[in-house]
């Protein structure tokens, strides 16, 4: 049995990993009741998880309405998209001369697998975004400015609901493999140049993506509902698709 604080951190980290992997969609609204049965616990930890939330900007309290997932508006994610263009290309420059031999150990070990895995599958998505994550976490650690990787720490939850949105509406997993691919073959040569150049190509056509995954929304927006709208969840606990248990095993 976990105590009450490690409980409260797990439940936390199981809501927050379903909203940033769009499994619980923005707009949607949270049910205390549905989520505690989801998760196995009481209401208590879902309420603390839900103010971490807000903090985290990912889900809104709206009075005589209740806790929403915030919508991703185009706006925000192309202003994060220009903090990424500022900082990632230089920080990649200064990481390329300052990976360890374990760094690129784990990236080789992570780009192997997901040469392994069949075009288009689910494990071939779920290990993109994996090792995308990987390959953009050793170049804010590793650039040299611990300032760097505060900020970007700050949007690390936009970033990844960016990154499953491009690869769910944009059709982006094939493109960004190929660009994180070329970023990580640039960095194991020590080319800090060539690494500057691929992550900055990279960072464009994710901006370029979002623009047009907007559009796109917006030429549907007389056959859709106002997405500033709660959306709520009347599919049942259930119907969302499941993360791993956050209890400890027995």
């Amino acid at each position: 049995m976990t105590d009450g604080k490690k409980l409260s951190d797990r439940v936390y980290d199981a809501l927050r990993q379903d909203i940033l992997a769009t499994r619980i969609q923005p707009g949607e609204k949270l049910s205390e009741a549905q989520l505690a049965a989801r998760y196995g616990v009481s209401r208590a930890p879902i309420r603390d998880a839900f103010a971490r939330l807000e903090q985290d900007r990912l889900v809104e309290v709206r009075p005589q309405v209740g806790t929403i997932v915030s919508q991703i508006s185009e706006d925000a994610a192309m202003n994060v998209v220009a903090i990424r263009l500022l900082l990632e290309p230089p920080a990649a420059r200064a990481a390329a001369s300052n990976l360890t031999d374990e760094d690129r150990e784990r990236l080789r070990t992570a780009f192997e697998r997901l040469s392994s895995l069949a075009p288009n599958s689910e494990a071939k998505k779920l290990q993109l975004f994996e090792t995308d994550g990987l390959l953009h976490a050793l170049i804010w650690e590793r650039c040299g400015n611990p300032e760097v990787k505060r900020i970007l720490d700050r949007y690390r939850g936009q970033i990844q609901r960016v990154r499953h949105s491009n690869a769910e509406l944009g059709n982006r997993l094939q493109p960004s493999e190929r660009e994180i691919r070329e970023i990580y073959q640039a960095l194991l040569r020590g080319d800090g140049e060539g690494s500057a150049r691929a992550l900055a190509r990279h960072l464009k056509n994710i901006g370029r993506a979002v623009k047009s995954i907007f559009a796109a929304l917006a030429s549907q927006a007389p056959a859709r509902k106002s997405a500033s709208d709660p959306q709520p969840n009347t599919r049942g606990a259930s119907a969302v698709k499941p993360a791993a248990s956050i209890h400890t095993p027995r």
